[in-house]
């Protein structure tokens, strides 16, 4: 078996903090949601090409996030 890696992405730097990505899953709703190293998540559209933060959601007091879906497409954060 042979794999192969299109890309690699990153997160973008936002107000100049490099974020490392923490965790990542993918949604039945074609959505990437990403958990970063300085505890915000985002989510990606692969229908738009779009990165939005999710804001607030946990006021970020967390900066461990896991992040999961399961096989009906909801997302799971812990």
């Amino acid at each position: 078996m042979t794999s192969k890696i299109d890309s690699v992405t990153t997160l973008p730097k936002i107000k100049g903090l490099t974020q490392k990505i923490e965790s990542i899953t993918f949604t039945k709703s074609n959505k990437i949601w990403i958990s970063s190293s300085a505890g915000n998540i985002y989510n990606y559209s692969l229908a738009t090409n779009k990165l939005k933060k999710v804001k607030d959601l946990l006021n970020n007091s967390v900066q461990n996030i896991i992040l999961t879906s399961d096989k009906i497409g909801h997302l799971w954060i812990a």
